[in-house]
């Protein structure tokens, strides 16, 4: 349905934004973990709220907007279906993973079991 086509439309617009304004990645960053694990896990499980260099996303669904954004991996996960834009590529840390989303009513999905236990929330089901 229109859900399914929008999730295809903006998997492709990732990609397309990867490819033109992506930089590599520094050398050893992300030391030990495959690419995908990579992108599947909230950047805030390892910087927590150090500052670190990576694309991130509003949400304007859960208010994370002005200096608020959730990193790729929420985008994809937490943040799938809902009033998304390109926020920046630069020193952030990810407001979800943090619990910034919907004014902590939100548990991100993509921090560690640590993590989230820290946070100690439940999840807000959002409708679509």
């Amino acid at each position: 349905g229109g859900e399914d086509a929008r999730a295809d439309d903006a998997h492709t617009s990732l990609a397309l934004l990867h490819q033109l304004v992506r930089p590599p990645p520094p050398p050893n960053a992300f030391e030990g973990e495959g690419g995908d694990a990579r992108a599947e896990m909230c950047t805030y499980s390892r910087t927590g709220e150090d500052y670190a260099r990576q694309h991130w996303f509003h949400c304007y669904t859960c208010e994370l907007s002005f200096d608020k954004g959730c990193c790729e991996a929420c985008l994809l996960k937490c943040h799938r279906g809902h009033d998304v834009s390109y926020g920046r590529y630069s020193n952030f840390f990810c407001d979800c993973g943090a619990g910034a989303a919907c004014r902590g009513a939100f548990m991100c999905e993509c921090t560690t079991g640590e993590g989230a236990d820290e946070m100690g929330r439940g999840t807000l089901a959002l409708a679509s």
